[in-house]
């Protein structure tokens, strides 16, 4: 199974040249304006989410290999044709095509690399490997931030033809990917339907994986929203064009690498307790200021908010994954990923709106101030922990 990590290096690495970083909020005002596109990212994700969970249990009944590969198939090809697209119809249609391919990779490939260790008894590894995976995927999104900008300026159509090649390129190795033998089960459609079932039941069977659950969505909602949205439109209220935001992602790219690394890495020592704290304490510190925030202190927060994204899907997923049995690890991953989903949509819907009237420094400021909330359920989730 030490082939399966190096196989998953390889296809992260390759899937992380996402050229489109430092463009795609330009790209699409070719097409809309900053609000419709906010309400069509919640659409795509919300079509996304629909097909989570039920996506989530195919993975653990015909296959979390499959199931990847499936959706990088349908993720690659969106993209291309994305970028190929030349009125605001095809411009849509893309978009939602690519939420659908995200569904079948979320939490399949998580649970694949997780059992792939747990077969060999290295399970407590896994936040290690997954930081591994992240700097190579980083290595790819760092050189494609960086260079995007000035792709883009040479053909606004390349970032995301060259994105898809590259995906395509990254599903290959995962042809080479073994199946873990842990608790596989035939398939059925009723041992289908109860898959779903006992998937979401991972996250009721008692106090602590409920609380666990809602930590982990208002934390993976609200980065997640400034991760693959908010962070780009904040970006364009300071005045970066293409260039300049290849610059500033390809920085906060560098940071994110690190960061996460260094918290992986000394997961063990750091502890569970300790990690609990720090998401909900700097996300506070960040989203809080930012209607005050001068220009270089709103460069910090977009960086610092890209990070703390960026180590949700790191460091949590080793809490989050040490609670959920194998057998309905994908399906688990999977309806916790939809809930994130409803929250990103949430915000995404309601934050376009305040962003386009008021600023994105006004919305994150409204974020920090829920996040007060997470005080509480934090003490009382490191405390049953």
């Amino acid at each position: 199974m030490n082939k399966n990590i190096t196989y998953y290096y390889w296809s992260k690495f390759f899937t992380g040249f996402r050229f489109f970083v430092p463009i795609w909020i330009l790209f699409g005002l070719k097409f809309m304006g900053l609000s419709p596109q906010a309400n069509l990212e919640a659409i795509a994700f919300f079509m996304g989410t629909i097909m989570e969970l039920p996506s989530g249990a195919l993975a653990d009944l015909i296959g979390r290999k499959a199931s990847i590969i499936i959706g990088w198939f349908i993720t690659a090809t969106s993209h291309i044709l994305l970028g190929l697209s030349f009125n605001s119809f095809f411009y849509v249609l893309w978009s939602l095509l690519g939420g659908f391919g995200g569904a079948f990779i979320s939490g399949a490939d998580t649970a694949l690399i997780y059992d792939s260790l747990k077969q060999e008894n290295k399970e407590s590894e896994f936040a290690v490997i997954q930081s591994k995976a992240m700097v190579l995927y980083r290595i790819g999104i760092i050189v494609a931030t960086f260079t995007g900008g000035f792709i883009y300026k040479i053909d606004n159509r390349l970032p995301y033809v060259l994105m898809g090649i590259f995906e395509l390129i990254g599903m290959l190795f995962l042809f080479l990917l073994k199946e873990p033998n842990i608790d596989s089960i035939k398939f059925t459609w009723s041992r289908y339907l109860q898959t779903i079932i006992d998937g979401i039941k991972q996250f009721t069977k008692n106090s602590h994986n409920k609380l666990l659950a809602i930590y982990y969505l208002i934390i993976g909602g609200i980065s997640f929203s400034s991760l693959f949205f908010f962070n780009y439109s904040y970006a364009v209220d300071l005045g970066f064009d293409g260039i300049k935001q290849s610059y500033l992602f390809g920085i906060s790219g560098i940071t994110k690498a690190l960061i996460v690394y260094f918290l992986s890495k000394y997961f063990i020592k750091i502890g569970k307790k300790r990690i609990l704290w720090i998401f909900p304490i700097f996300m506070i510190l960040f989203y809080l200021p930012a209607v005050y925030a001068p220009f270089l202190l709103a460069v910090l927060i977009i960086i610092a908010t890209d990070t703390i994204a960026a180590a949700r899907m790191s460091v949590l997923d080793q809490i989050v994954n040490d609670e959920l049995e194998s057998k309905s690890r994908a399906t688990a991953l999977s309806f916790l990923n939809m809930l994130v989903s409803i929250v990103y949509m949430a915000i995404l819907f309601s934050g376009g709106i305040i962003v386009e009237k008021y600023g994105t420094s006004y919305l994150y400021t409204i974020l920090g101030t829920c996040l007060i909330l997470l005080i509480p359920i934090t003490y009382k989730l490191t405390k049953h922990h």
